[in-house]
């Protein structure tokens, strides 16, 4: 195969690795999908697969690892997530667990390129996603952006458009 498989290569190989592993912990002979259900002993799986993205030129790490201020907004005023600094990964995950609250086994694909925002929430109301009426499939969480902008980054089409 090319060198150079791209994002969606490495999603594929991180996914393959991941399902084994799983699969193999569960005495399975194959990959298989019931390793991620709930099974006696043990709650249902999440596998997240998170793309750490392009050299940041500020840190010594990449931009996952970036010192910000652990900080959320509520209705305007700023209020301190935790006393010290914490790193852009820390703050991912943690919007990553608010938005995976209640979903069901599956697998999560995330980039750690950006900030994830949400506004006038206090972040101890639960999850941001009902996932009562999610019946199962693909879903994605996304912004839209201009053509330039998606061309240097993973896109997908939604509806005619």
């Amino acid at each position: 195969p090319d060198a150079r498989v791209g994002s969606g290569g490495a999603t594929l190989n991180g996914l393959l690795v991941a399902a084994e592993l799983l699969s193999s912990l569960d005495s399975y002979t194959a990959v298989t999908e019931d390793a991620l259900k709930k099974s006696e002993g043990r709650p249902a799986r999440k596998i997240l697969i998170l793309h750490m993205g392009r050299d940041f030129p500020f840190d010594a790490c990449c931009r996952c690892f970036s010192s910000i201020p652990g900080m959320w907004n509520v209705n305007g005023e700023s209020h301190l997530a935790l006393s010290s600094v914490m790193t852009h990964l820390d703050y991912l995950l943690y919007m990553l667990d608010r938005i995976c609250a209640g979903s069901p086994p599956g697998v999560w694909v995330s980039s750690s390129d950006m900030m994830l925002v949400e506004n006038n929430t206090s972040p101890t109301t639960g999850g941001l996603i009902n996932w009562e009426s999610f019946k199962g499939g693909v879903m994605a969480v996304a912004i839209p952006g201009t053509k330039d902008y998606a061309k240097r980054h993973g896109v997908y089409r939604v509806g005619p458009q």
